[in-house]
C-alpha cells in the first residue's frame, strides 16, 4: 500500500448473514458456484478503488460453510453439557429432547452478573425479559440462564418519575459447556457498552409486558466465569440460530 512492495495476507472467518434459510441458501450456492479467477478480478477492482493501485496481483482461496437449516437439530443451541446428536444433525424434531446428548468432555462453568434499572413491571415479567435479553445476547440455550430478580422502591429522585417505577435488582447465571466459551462470554459482556445493554434490555423488558421509561439506564457488573456448581445442563430447549451462511477467505495480496 505504500508502494514499496509486499505481500500482504489475510486469513480470517467471513460471515454473511441472510434474512431467512432460503436466502442463505442461494448465497451459498453461489458463492459455491463463483471461481477463484472470478473473485480475484472482483477483488482487483475493489482494491483499484480503495487503493489507486491498479497492478494488484490478488490470490484468492476461499472455504465455504454451508448454512444450517434452523428447522433441524443441526441449528440447535444444546444446554451447557450437551451436544448436538451427530446422527440427528439432519433431523427436523418433533420435540426438544431429541436433539441433544449429554457431552462427556465438557466442564460447565458459570458466569454470573448483575443489573440494575428502574422500571414498572412484576417480577415475573422483568425476569422474563432479563433471561430472554442474556439468551439473545450470548446467543446460548434458554435453559442456560437464571435470573434472579428483587424490586425494590424507587430512590428519591425529583418529581420527574412515574410512582408505579421500582428499581429492579436482576442477579443472573449463564453456563456454558467448557472454559473458552465462558470466558469469551464474560469479555463480550465485559465490553458491552451500557447503552447497548440498556437497548437490548429494554426490547425484551417491553417484550414481556414491562413498562420501561423514556430514558433507560442499566448498571450492569459481572464476575469471572466458575467451575459450575449444579452439573450440567438440563433438556434442549428448541434455541436456533437464523440461516447463516459463513465464508472463511484466505487471500494473498502482493503490492
Amino acid at each position: 500500500l505504500d508502494g514499496h512492495g509486499g505481500v500482504f495476507t489475510y486469513t480470517g472467518p467471513m460471515e454473511v448473514h441472510f434474512v431467512d434459510y432460503t436466502a442463505a441458501l442461494a448465497g451459498f450456492t453461489k458463492l459455491n458456484a463463483t471461481t477463484a479467477a472470478a473473485a480475484e478480478t472482483l477483488m482487483q477492482a475493489e482494491l483499484l478503488k480503495l487503493t489507486g493501485h491498479g497492478d494488484v496481483a490478488v490470490e484468492w482461496v476461499a472455504t465455504l460453510v454451508a448454512p444450517v437449516d434452523p428447522d433441524t437439530c443441526a441449528a440447535y443451541k444444546c444446554p451447557a453439557g450437551q451436544m448436538v446428536d451427530a446422527t440427528k444433525a439432519a433431523t427436523k424434531p418433533t420435540s426438544d429432547a431429541e436433539c441433544c446428548v449429554e457431552n462427556p468432555d465438557a466442564s460447565v462453568m458459570e458466569v454470573a452478573g448483575q443489573m440494575v434499572f428502574t422500571a414498572d413491571g412484576t417480577v415475573e415479567n422483568v425476569k422474563t425479559g432479563v433471561e430472554a435479553m442474556l439468551t439473545k445476547t450470548l446467543m446460548v440455550n434458554p435453559a442456560d440462564v437464571t435470573a434472579t430478580v428483587t424490586a425494590a422502591d424507587v430512590p428519591a429522585a425529583g418529581d420527574a418519575r412515574r410512582l408505579a417505577d421500582q428499581q429492579f435488582t436482576a442477579d443472573y447465571v449463564v453456563a456454558f459447556s467448557d472454559e473458552a466459551t465462558a470466558e469469551a462470554a464474560h469479555t463480550a459482556l465485559v465490553a458491552l457498552p451500557a447503552d447497548a445493554a440498556a437497548a437490548a434490555l429494554k426490547t425484551e423488558l417491553t417484550t414481556a409486558g414491562v413498562t420501561v421509561p423514556a430514558t433507560f439506564n442499566v448498571t450492569k457488573t459481572q464476575t469471572a466465569p466458575v467451575a459450575a456448581s449444579s452439573g450440567t445442563g438440563t433438556t434442549a430447549s428448541g434455541s436456533v440460530e437464523a440461516g447463516v451462511a459463513a465464508v472463511a477467505v484466505i487471500a494473498v495480496l502482493a503490492f
